[in-house]
């Protein structure tokens, strides 16, 4: 059973599309072909920080021209929904 504490640590959707080049449905996708381990909740799905790394070391980006921070680094240092809030701001 996963633990609340563990799972304020995971990446939202977002993030997944962010560090992957991926579309929504295919972030979401990695999770429902069992490539990432993920959870979905009312908010929406929820990515296992460690295995989106482990996908990220043996996958090609979907966009090879987007080429993103390493994993470890890339958004932790960000607070929750901070992706989001950024690509409203954008629109």
């Amino acid at each position: 059973m996963i633990k609340l504490k563990e799972l304020e640590q995971w990446y939202a959707s977002g993030d997944v599309m962010k560090l992957t080049g991926r579309t929504k449905q295919g972030a979401i996708n990695l999770i429902k072909k069992g490539r990432v381990r993920g959870v979905k909740t009312r908010a929406g799905w929820l990515y296992d920080p460690k295995s989106v790394e482990e996908f990220l070391q043996k996958e090609e980006p979907a966009n090879p021209s987007l080429t993103p921070p390493p994993p470890s680094q890339a958004l932790r240092s960000q607070p929750r929904g901070s992706v989001a809030t950024h690509n409203a701001n954008r629109a």
